[in-house]
């Protein structure tokens, strides 16, 4: 058995649980060219990991210099992310923990924006939605390896309460960093401010990406109103009316 497994005991983790929706469609009918796309996206998010690690500057006395590396694990159409929480090293006083602990939850809650737009957008590319959930507490992850109760609670977030393309956060976390309140009352993490950044530095031009983006939704709305399919349809127009917003209130 492995030791290493054995000596690290479950941690507090922020954890971040995505599933692509229309993943069992696509897997049934899309052609090779096209699931090879969808499998390009998913290596690449997995490949990525160390881009989104976090590393605390020493401040000018030198008192402190911590480093919290991501755990991002890829299985079929679901991606988990996690950050440990991290420890209060015994020279900093608790002062400026406080402040240095509010701070890295800022940093952390940061790279979950960034990494739920990256896959987003990559998801958009290939056809597909993105819906997850965020939450807090016990877990060990280390490679392939993810269990415990805080991705459980991520899980059903997804599966039970998000319904549209929307990462929905725990009552487990208390602050509202990088959060917005949904019509339904449910606080959601704010990607689709972060795709409109991401799309402004990839392109050039947000708008114009996004207009290009809407247009191809369109498409696809009136292709799943045509089949009858009216849950997918829905699921398509909660996004295309939150991404035509985010569009308008881009400056």
């Amino acid at each position: 058995m492995n030791e290493q497994a054995l000596s690290a005991p479950l941690q507090d983790h922020e954890v971040l649980f995505l599933d692509f929706l229309g993943f069992a469609t696509a897997v049934q009918h899309w052609d090779d060219e096209r699931m090879g796309e969808l499998i390009a996206v998913l290596a690449g998010i997995a490949d990525a990991q160390s881009d989104f690690d976090i590393k605390g500057e020493s401040q000018s006395d030198g008192s402190y210099k911590i480093t919290s590396r991501a755990e991002i694990t890829t299985f079929s159409d679901h991606i988990v992310v996690s950050y440990p929480r991290i420890a209060k090293p015994a020279e900093i006083a608790g002062d400026l923990w406080g402040v240095l602990s509010n701070g890295w939850v800022g940093m952390v809650r940061q790279q979950m924006q960034r990494i739920t737009a990256q896959v987003a957008m990559a998801g958009l590319g290939v056809g597909l939605l993105v819906r997850g959930g965020l939450s807090r507490g016990k877990l060990y992850h280390r490679g392939r390896v993810v269990v415990g109760e805080a991705m459980v609670d991520a899980y059903q977030l997804e599966s039970k309460v998000a319904r549209n393309a929307r990462v929905v956060v725990s009552p487990r976390i208390s602050d509202n960093d990088r959060l917005f309140i949904d019509t339904d009352g449910a606080r959601c993490l704010d990607y689709i401010g972060e795709m409109m950044l991401l799309a402004e530095d990839r392109h050039g031009d947000a708008r114009a990406w996004v207009r290009q983006r809407l247009a191809e939704i369109e498409a696809t709305i009136n292709d799943l109103t045509g089949y009858r399919q009216s849950n997918e349809a829905a699921k398509w127009i909660y996004f295309r009316d939150k991404l035509w917003y985010a569009m308008e209130a881009w400056s």
